[in-house]
This record gives C-alpha cells, structure tokens and sequence, in this order.
C-alpha cells in the first residue's frame, strides 16, 4: 500500500481508501506528532503523482497545528512577538504552528528554514484576516473563527460530530486566497491548492495543506474529507493537553475513545456519500466500507 501513487485528477474510491489507509498506520511509527507530521508530509509530498509525466504533482505539503502561546518554545514566542510589533500577548491566545513540510526546493523541507510560516498569533479575528488564505481555510472547513482563536469545551462535542469540508482554490493563479504570487504560485506553476483538517477534543485545530502543479477537481477536493477523518484517528493518541483556557487539563482516556468513536462513524458515513457521489458498484463499496470498519473497530477496541 505505502507504494501506491495517487493521481489527484483521477482520484478514485479506492485511492482515497489506500492513501486514508496509509497516513493512518503512521501513528505506529511515529513517537511524537512531530514525527508523525512529517511522515504524513512526506507520504503525502512522495505519492502524489502526475502519471502523465511521472513527476510529483505536488509542490509543497506542510502539516500545521494550533497550540496556546504559553505551550511553545522560546525561538517560536520571539517569531509571534515580532509579528505582533512587540504588542502583548495574551497567555491564552493562540498560535498555528507549522509542525512539517516537505517540498521541491531544500528549505521547504525543514521547519526550521521556513521564512515567515513557522508561527502565526491568532491574537484576534482583525489580524487573522491580514492572512486571507488561513482565514479561508478556516472558512471554508466550515469553521466559526471564534472556535480557533477561543476553543470552548462546551462546543467540543458537538465538533466531534461533525464533518468539516475542505480548502479548495481550483485556480491558484491570480487568487487572493493563495499568496505570494510572483514569488511561490508563477516560478512553481501551482495550478490548484487543497487544504483539510479539523478540530480535536483538546481544542486543538490541525491542517494540512497541498500546493499542486496538476489542477484538482472539486470531486477530488471532496474526497479529502475522509483522508482528514484517518489523520484525525492517527494524531489523537500524540495530544493529550487540552487548550481550552477555563478547562486545561489532560484529556481523559473515556474522552479519547469517545472521540475516535465519533470518527470512525464520521469515516462510515463519508464512504457512504462518497460511493453514492462516485457512482461506484455497490460491491466494490461495500468491501471497503466493511475493511475500514473492521480497522477502526479493532482500532478502538485497543483503547477500550
């Protein structure tokens, strides 16, 4: 399986299985979400194929993750302090943390190296909106902002059922919502950009984002819905404090299989939209509907 390339303008049923099926078992590899960031990064950045020319279609894949001010270490506070022109930070604003990347040019492959994107204060809805395409993205995943910039645990529930929807820019060129123009989207012929995520029960927001040299459609773009629900299964177990300012304590075991209970039907019923979307045989569904069942329920069951 972790040789399968995927076509992102030919993406099927079984290619979403596969490369959800992938990025998931990373979690048995990894020993903390950095690691398990960057394999998915570098999954995601290595399968990711034109198959009319062979090359990789994507390129760059970067994993980011919210985390409170107070949560992260010194070289990151004095990048959001310089951000912000040295105006104070509240201990309980939060920041998007660029966890992984991996891309064509060799910076694009260290955190370290990124200029600009390693941090992002979400000091309030006004600065956010300087940065449109992060403030897009959140838009777009169906997200109120006030849930980024303030978690609120009473709301932490009702997320865990939800099904967010993906970034999708079909066009990157000449887009506002995709940035640096000259500089990244013309020299690097992005055709499309493609962002998922969601929210975890600790309040934490995860994203991942995918700048792609080959146009995706819309019904690619949808199927991605499901690849964040595996990521979502895969990054649970690595987070364990919660950031909610009136409720900051660790996530309780009880809490963690409730919340992967709520994904794995979140999964079940993604496949049933995507197969009915697909227009695929119902045999062919049905296997995979039943193969991600007996995953996750073995799955859950190791939690239990």
């Amino acid at each position: 399986m972790n040789n399968a390339v995927y076509d992102l303008t030919k993406f099927t049923l079984q290619d979403m299985t596969n490369c959800g099926d992938a990025l998931q078992q990373f979690e048995s590899k990894a020993k903390n979400v950095e690691e398990l960031a960057d394999l998915m990064v570098r999954y995601l950045y290595d399968h990711l194929i034109d198959k009319q020319t062979g090359e990789k279609s994507s390129a760059l894949v970067r994993f980011f993750m919210t985390y409170p001010y107070t949560s992260i270490d010194g070289k990151l506070r004095h990048l959001a302090d310089t951000i912000l022109h040295s105006q104070p930070a509240p201990p309980e604003m939060k920041c998007l943390i660029l966890m992984a990347t991996a891309g064509i040019q060799p910076e694009w492959n260290s955190t370290k190296l990124s200029k600009g994107h390693r941090v992002l204060p979400l000091l309030s809805e006004d600065i956010l909106k300087k940065n449109l395409m992060v403030y897009q993205f959140i838009y777009q995943l169906g997200l109120d902002i006030s849930s980024v910039l303030n978690p609120d645990p009473k709301l932490a529930l009702e997320l865990e059922g939800r099904i967010f929807n993906v970034y999708h820019v079909p066009d990157a060129l000449n887009s506002p919502y995709v940035p640096a123009q000259n500089e990244f989207v013309v020299p690097f012929g992005i055709k499309s950009a493609l962002g998922f995520g969601g929210m975890l029960p600790t309040g934490n927001l995860f994203a991942v984002l995918i700048f792609s040299k080959t146009k995706i459609p819309r019904h690619t773009a949808d199927m991605f819905k499901n690849i964040a629900l595996n990521i979502r299964m895969a990054v649970l177990p690595f987070v364990s404090e919660k950031i909610f300012v009136i409720d900051k304590k660790e996530i309780t075991e009880a809490e963690r299989l409730r919340s992967m209970i709520a994904t794995q039907t979140n999964i079940l019923e993604m496949y049933k939209q995507t197969a009915i979307e697909q227009s695929r045989r119902l045999e062919g569904t049905s296997l995979s509907v039943a193969r991600f069942l007996g995953n996750f329920t073995k799955k859950v069951w190791l939690y239990v």
